[in-house]
């Protein structure tokens, strides 16, 4: 599917279903909807439908969000068959935007200049996108006014620096299941200062937490089911997710922090850690100084799980003790191994297990 037919009316008017990769079961989900291929287990291949409608009601309340409009130029850099690059499409739909596509493999330096020559006014990147923005020392354009960044957090110092290069970004939570956001930061954080731990939840989510904190998700935005084999698994109204959040309301607004995800907490010496806010500690560590580097949790017999750091760049060596000062003994870094490349997936992620099975 092209640019073109994404943004056009016939194309969201159409009771008709669409993979967005190849190979999607489109017989099997109702009709109408966009089918999505997620992680599945034991090798079944996994599509998540949403129907179109869904896409739009999250359009448009990120739209709201954002102050969108038929002003805006959006930049496209994430793949359009995930959930993050799809939704640009129904956003510019709604509001009559121009969406002008990154062509090509990921590279920062020529990311700024098409923001520039573009004069892009809005976009979404991933966490990774961030960081080679930052190591570089990229500056942003004037005309650029917020990145969502979603797929993963952004650590505050990353988030302050790019910032202070001039690139608005933006934390958000969502998943595919949703169409794609749930809870982004405020523009009003623009001009205060970056916050990852105060997102605010769209208002067409209903959310509510356990005693756990784990999330459960009720609104129009929500996908319909998920086709696995050829099987169809209606989702009803609600999906309760692997993710820890803590809620709250101030000045009738709603927020939202995202605590962990299940997959990303590990056991180590008998304690409960969770993976992200380590990695984000790190990545504040090798800004500048290294590299991409990545802790990769590996079983161990003893402690349980051992953290390790993989990196391509040697000098990433140079930051274990300085992250082991700052944590606790438990979260410690064991070894350090210098990696020939890091595996990762479209949207830039480091596929952990596939690493830490090269490692082990």
């Amino acid at each position: 599917m092209g640019s073109a037919e994404l943004t056009s009316t016939a194309f969201w008017h159409s009771d008709d279903s669409h993979g967005l990769s190849a190979g999607a079961p489109l017989g099997i989900a109702p009709r109408g909807h966009l089918l999505v291929q997620t992680s599945g287990t034991e090798g079944v291949p996994k599509w998540c439908a949403i129907c179109k409608q869904a896409f739009l009601a999250n359009a448009e309340a990120v739209n709201k969000h954002l102050e969108a409009s038929a002003e805006d130029r959006w930049l496209l850099a994430l793949p359009v068959h995930h959930v993050g690059g799809f939704a640009i499409h129904a956003r510019a739909w709604l509001t009559g935007a121009a969406v002008v596509p990154f062509e090509g493999r990921w590279d920062a330096e020529r990311f700024a200049v098409v923001c520039r020559d573009d004069r892009i006014t809005l976009t979404s990147l991933v966490p990774t996108q961030v960081f080679d923005l930052v190591q570089q020392q990229l500056r942003a354009p004037a005309s650029l006014r917020a990145i969502v960044v979603g797929g993963g957090a952004l650590a505050k110092e990353l988030g302050d620096r790019a910032r202070a290069l001039g690139w608005p970004v933006l934390q958000s939570f969502g998943m595919t299941e949703t169409s794609s956001q749930i809870a982004t930061e405020p523009l009003s954080h623009l001009a205060s200062g970056f916050d990852p731990q105060m997102l605010e939840v769209l208002p067409h989510w209903g959310l509510q937490t356990d005693a756990d904190g784990t999330l459960t998700i009720r609104g129009p935005a929500l996908a319909s089911g998920y086709v696995t084999g050829d099987q169809w698994h209606p989702m009803w109204d609600s999906l309760v997710t692997r993710d820890r959040v803590r809620l709250w309301t101030e000045g009738g607004r709603r927020f939202l922090r995202f605590l962990g995800r299940d997959s990303q907490m590990l056991k180590i010496l008998g304690e409960l850690v969770a993976l992200p806010p380590l990695q984000s500690r790190l990545d504040s560590f090798a800004l500048g100084r290294a590299d991409r580097s990545v802790l990769v949790p590996v079983e161990d017999a003893r402690r349980g799980t051992t953290l390790v750091l993989a990196s391509t760049d040697a000098r990433a060596a140079g930051l274990v003790d300085e992250f082991n000062a700052s944590v606790q003994p438990f979260e410690r870094i064991e070894r350090f191994v210098q990696v020939a490349d890091l595996p990762l997936t479209d949207l830039g992620k480091v596929r952990l297990a596939e690493l830490a099975a090269r490692i082990a």
